[in-house]
């Protein structure tokens, strides 16, 4: 008898990217503190990825970024992964962070509320 196997579904991916040179180690622990204690675990690469975008002025930017995912079931877990990635933003100084959630993808922007 041979080897056989067992596939566990882990849902949709959420995989976010935040520029390197505003992500200390601070910083870096909280977002995976954040991701292991509400979905479970996650993955971050540091690899040399390179965000590139045009702003309203069509002047192009380009950042060295930092690469997350985690998984998860069940789209009621999507808003608290919106208010996060929000937190972060603001924290960072960072107009948004994109998101790729599951087959779809997101610009995440933060807004303060009044009276903060």
């Amino acid at each position: 008898m041979g080897i056989t196997y067992q596939i566990e579904d882990k849902g949709r991916p959420a995989i976010f990217l935040l520029p390197v040179n505003k992500l200390d180690n601070r910083s870096r622990e909280r977002i995976l503190a954040f991701l292991r204690s509400e979905y479970g675990g996650a993955s971050h690469v540091q690899a040399k990825i390179i965000g590139e975008w045009m702003d309203e002025q069509g002047i192009i930017h380009r950042d060295q970024m930092w690469e997350f995912e985690a998984s998860f079931l069940g789209k009621e877990r999507i808003p608290r992964l919106y208010q996060f990635l929000a937190e972060i933003a603001y924290d960072l100084g960072e107009k948004c962070v994109y998101l790729k959630l599951g087959q779809y993808t997101h610009l995440v922007y933060p807004i303060k509320g009044e009276g903060d």
